[in-house]
């Protein structure tokens, strides 16, 4: 009896341990976390996260715990709990850096947080995931997936930026790399050229060092012979229509120069819409593109400054094509004025005035803003230093309509030196306070007497407007004043002189251009331009091929630094342009401009 009682008892106690091992068997880890993988397999997404999580809670820190938080983050991601999802591939990133799981977490992080629209995060984790990854195929695929989002979601610009943000050698490697290749596409060589160089001298070493040397091989293979013009100018807006004249004049000289040169250019054109702002984003961009040698822009003086205070920043030759500011170069020593300055002008007209007319004295009527204030101010410098006088000086603003008391005192002022020369050459000395009231007398009785014509104003300066010609004209001739006319570029229109032939014939006047019916480059310019394009240039598409000239033979057939091409550039002389000689003084300022006179019926250069 008692042997059976222990019988039992040992068979029960033995049936019990048996029990106890199998339900242990089935607890363990290893059991939950496969069931867990079934699950999750077989689309069970909330079974397999409460097993995993159950088990995590009756025995933290198993073995398998980095494991069952990767299955937990892609189950939260399948069941679309991101933000929950995110914390669980984060804890296995941040708190167990060596686990074998790792990459496969930044890999889950990565594609959930692309998913989540945050392009640049999931690049970084796959970067990192690149940079420290152990297994081998988990990388070429995170770099698969890392070059298509640098494709679809990043600009060449924004790589090469991210490249000097990321934190270790391997994943910056890889992103200069792709942006190399980006540039070489294209067409920028020797931006990927430098930008590869200058990984290569930080970081030779690194794994992909073998493809950077390929690469920049390639760059400087492909980038031999050729170098990039950047233009910013208005091609829309008010300035639209000037602004596609110039670009088709610079087109139209870069494409001659590749038909006959080794070193071929490519233009790299941006339009600023006239607006300073927009023109400096242009010139930041340009500028950046270590390809462009040189760039030109803008039409207006206020948007060309800011063009080329960029351009003086990153130290690349800057083209003013049309801008006529006193001070422009004294931005920096990499920009350069196509236009004399107004002053040039200014001095240029008193000049010619004093030395080729003999011409002593002058009145001037120009406009009271900066334009009229610079050229009055040298005009009248010049003539002094001449030996000659200015004997009315007067101006007027853009809302006179009524020139007629401004005509009217220069006629006073000429008819008051009149008498004095009369009384100076019977008494000799014209001083004293009598002699002043009798000549101011009789001046008053001749004023209204326009019969009596004034020739002591020997040459009159007048800067009219389009609009306020006529006015200026009339008064003239109504206050008949004798006088040799001198003016600005906007009688550089022959309909506009040849409507006024009566009062105009013998009319001084700079230009921003002459076509020379005598030039064989004029000429050859005008045809070749008409069956490129249909139509006859004009003065702007002359300025445009000038501005490209300059620096087409600048460079000559090779490229060069920066500061060689600046250098060729300052020492430009003579270079015939469309529009005249072109020869840039120590300012950097382009002296050679033209005087042209209008003479029965025509118009000739006289310097």
């Amino acid at each position: 009896m008692q042997s059976r009682r222990l019988f039992a008892s040992v068979a029960g106690l033995l049936a019990a341990l048996a029990a106890g091992v199998l339900a242990a068997a089935v607890e363990s880890p290893d059991s939950v976390f496969s069931a867990a993988v079934s699950a999750y397999r077989a689309g069970r997404n909330a079974e397999a996260l409460s097993a995993l999580e159950a088990l995590d809670a009756r025995q933290p820190g198993h073995r398998l715990t980095t494991a069952s938080l990767l299955m937990q983050a892609k189950a939260l991601s399948r069941m679309g709990e991101s933000q929950r999802s995110r914390e669980a591939f984060e804890e296995l990133i941040l708190t167990h850096p060596r686990s074998a799981y790792v990459d496969d977490a930044r890999y889950g992080l990565a594609d959930l947080l692309y998913r989540r629209n945050d392009a640049r995060g999931a690049l970084l984790q796959l970067l990192s995931l690149i940079a420290g990854g152990g297994n081998r195929a988990l990388v070429e695929k995170a770099e698969a997936r890392g070059q298509e989002i640098m494709e679809f979601h990043f600009t060449t610009d924004e790589l090469r930026s991210l490249a000097r943000d990321v934190p270790d050698e391997k994943g910056r490697a890889f992103v200069t790399l792709t942006a190399a290749r980006r540039n070489i596409q294209d067409r920028r060589f020797e931006t990927a050229r430098a930008d590869l160089d200058q990984f290569l001298r930080s970081a030779p070493d690194n794994p992909y060092a073998s493809q950077m040397e390929k690469l920049r091989g390639r760059a400087e293979s492909l980038g031999k012979g050729t170098a990039v013009i950047g233009v910013i100018l208005p091609l829309s807006g008010p300035l639209g229509d000037q602004g596609g004249q110039v670009l088709a004049g610079i087109q139209y000289a870069v494409k001659l120069n590749n038909e006959k040169k080794q070193l071929k250019f490519e233009l790299l054109v941006r339009d600023s819409e006239g607006s300073p702002v927009k023109a400096i984003r242009a010139a930041q961009e340009i500028c950046r593109n270590n390809d462009v040698a040189a760039v030109i822009g803008d039409l207006d003086s206020h948007v060309s400054e800011s063009v080329a205070a960029v351009a003086q920043e990153n130290e690349v030759p800057c083209i003013a094509p049309v801008a006529m500011s006193d001070g422009m170069t004294g931005i920096g020593p990499y920009i350069f004025q196509l236009n004399g300055t107004l002053g040039d002008r200014g001095r240029a007209l008193a000049e010619y005035a004093c030395s080729a007319l003999g011409l002593k004295r002058f009145a001037t009527l120009t406009p009271a803003d900066a334009y009229g204030r610079v050229i009055r101010k040298a005009f009248a410098e010049e003539v002094a230093r001449s030996g000659g006088e200015i004997i009315a000086d007067r101006t007027f603003t853009e809302d006179t309509k009524d020139f007629s008391p401004i005509l009217a005192s220069i006629r006073e002022a000429g008819l008051k030196k009149l008498l004095h020369d009369s009384v100076r050459t019977v008494r000799g000395d014209v001083a004293g306070e009598i002699v002043k009231g009798a000549i101011d007398r009789k001046v008053a009785r001749m004023l209204d007497n326009r019969d009596i014509p004034v020739r002591t104003v020997e040459g009159f300066l007048v800067l009219p407007s389009r609009a306020s010609l006529e006015s200026i004209l009339a008064q003239i001739h109504y206050q008949n004043l004798e006088t040799q006319l001198l003016a600005g570029s906007s009688l550089d229109d022959l309909s506009v002189l040849l409507g006024r032939k009566d009062m105009l014939d013998g009319i001084v006047f700079f230009s921003e251009y002459y076509a020379d019916p005598y030039s064989p480059a004029v000429t050859a310019f005008r045809t070749g331009f008409r069956k490129e394009s249909g139509r006859n240039p004009g003065g702007m598409e002359a300025i445009g091929y000038d501005a490209a000239s300059v620096v087409l033979a600048a460079m000559g057939d090779k490229t060069m630094p920066r500061s060689e091409i600046r250098d060729a550039i300052a020492a430009v002389r003579n270079l015939d342009g469309i529009r005249g000689k072109i020869s840039f003084d120590g300012n950097r300022v382009n002296s050679a401009f033209r005087l042209l006179q209008f003479r029965e019926g025509r118009v000739d250069m006289v310097r």
